[in-house]
């Protein structure tokens, strides 16, 4: 059954997933993997603090399992109990130090917390860990743009194209920031290199023109 709830979620059908979990429960209602499970669901359908509960009764039965203390830690992080998901995280990253998603998700709490200094190790660590994850490279240049004002954040996006020169998406990106943090001369010059290199991308032409407006 519990292949098939999965199979439910997948589909979009998650209240059905949940059900079968339900049932799951009642028949085993300390199998932590069923805990565990009910708790991603309920994660992916964005019911944080409905989630913390099983999540954390699977904890409570079973210490070793990551995943459980990631969703956990994410739960009360959008329910904005940042103490808690801190623990969850710490907890986590105890049992799996080079995960990049960890390390990502603790990056948010520290910013969250106001701990800027902690929260820049922390998603240095992630682009250590995945370091072809456009995503975080996007995120820490932005982080440095309200740190420092620019002159660090500009040398990240520099990388971000360099080693990401095949994809348009990490150029609109660019593009983007620069253009927010009033970088326009750079944000204009890399916007016309993208017209010329994906002509057919209309994004970059609209980019263009709010900066024209501007």
């Amino acid at each position: 059954m519990n292949i098939k709830a999965f199979a439910l979620h997948e589909a979009g059908r998650s209240n059905e997933a949940l059900h079968i979990m339900e049932k799951c429960l009642k028949i085993k209602p300390d199998d932590y993997m069923f805990l565990r499970n009910k708790g991603l669901i309920l994660y992916d359908t964005d019911e944080y603090e409905e989630a913390l509960k099983p999540l954390e009764k699977s904890y409570s039965i079973n210490s070793t399992d990551s995943t459980k203390l990631y969703l956990a830690s994410s739960s009360y992080l959008e329910s904005d109990n940042y103490e808690k998901a801190l623990e969850f995280a710490r907890k986590a990253l105890a049992i799996d130090p080079k995960d990049a998603e960890l390390h990502y998700l603790l990056h948010e709490i520290y910013e969250s917390l106001g701990d800027n200094s902690r929260s820049e190790k922390e998603i240095q660590a992630a682009i250590k860990f995945d370091p072809d994850n456009i995503d975080y490279r996007i995120d820490y240049a932005e982080f440095l743009f309200e740190e420092d004002g620019g002159d660090e954040a500009l040398i990240e996006l520099d990388k971000l194209t360099i080693k990401n020169g095949s994809d348009p998406y990490s150029y609109n990106e660019k593009i983007r920031l620069l253009h927010d943090y009033q970088e326009d001369s750079q944000a204009m010059k890399s916007c016309d290199y993208a017209i010329k290199k994906w002509p057919n991308i209309s994004e970059f032409y609209y980019q263009k023109g709010l900066m024209l407006i501007d």
